[in-house]
C-alpha cells in the first residue's frame, strides 16, 4: 500500500504550499491574526455604540450616519485582513475523521512536525503471511484483510539523500516491511 503524501510529509518534502514555514514568520502571522481580531472587534462594539447614540438622539440626515460607516467599513477590512492571515498560516497535516489524510495548508504545512503520533504501529510475526486488521474506522473494527507480499519496504536511511552512497554504521540496510490502513494503523515487520 502506497501512502504517497505520507511518504513525502516524513521525507520532510513540501506536500502542501510553497510558503516556507520559520518559526519567527508564524509567530508575526499569528500576532497579525490575533491583532486583526482584536481590531475588527473595537471597530464593531464602536459601530454599535454609535448606531445606539444615533438612535437616542433620533437622527436621520447623511451625515450623521458617516461615523457608523467608517467604523463598520473598519470591520469589514479588518476582516478581510483576518482571512488573509489565516489562509497564509493554513493548518498543519493530520488525518480527517474519515481517515483520509489532509496534507495541510498554508506555511503551516511546511512546519516540521513529529511523525510519532500520526499513526500507531503494531509490530507483526516474521513467519504471518497475511493479517486482519484491528483497528477503527468509523466507530466499527476495521477488519481489512492485508497480505505481507503488498507490503512497501521502507529502508531506514534513504540511498538517495546520501550523495556518498555511504551509510551510517547504524543498522547498515536496515529497515522494515510496512503496510498502512485507512484507518490510521500502521503494521510493519522487520523481515520478510
Amino acid at each position: 500500500m502506497n501512502h504517497p503524501k505520507i511518504k513525502h510529509a516524513i521525507a520532510g518534502e513540501n506536500v502542501g504550499s510553497n510558503i516556507p514555514w520559520s518559526p519567527a514568520a508564524e509567530l508575526h502571522l499569528r500576532r497579525r491574526i490575533t491583532g486583526h481580531w482584536t481590531v475588527m472587534w473595537i471597530f464593531l462594539i464602536f459601530a454599535a455604540v454609535e448606531v445606539i447614540r444615533l438612535l437616542i438622539q433620533s437622527r436621520t440626515d447623511w451625515l450623521s450616519f458617516l461615523p457608523f460607516c467608517v467604523l463598520l467599513g473598519g470591520a469589514i477590512a479588518n476582516l478581510f485582513l483576518l482571512g488573509q492571515c489565516r489562509d497564509r498560516l493554513g493548518e498543519e497535516m493530520r488525518r480527517l475523521p474519515n481517515g483520509d489524510w489532509f496534507p495541510g495548508s498554508g506555511m503551516l504545512a511546511n512546519k516540521p512536525r513529529s511523525t510519532a503520533n500520526l499513526t500507531g504501529y503494531f509490530e507483526h510475526r516474521e513467519k504471518d503471511d497475511w493479517f486482519i486488521c484491528a483497528g477503527w474506522r468509523d466507530g466499527k473494527l476495521c477488519r481489512i484483510r492485508y497480505f505481507w507480499k503488498d507490503a512497501e519496504w521502507i529502508p531506514n536511511h534513504d540511498p538517495d539523500q546520501r550523495a556518498d552512497g555511504t551509510f551510517p554504521d547504524i543498522d547498515p540496510g536496515g529497515g522494515r516491511w510496512v503496510i498502512l490502513c485507512p484507518c490510521g494503523v500502521g503494521h510493519y515487520k522487520l523481515r520478510g
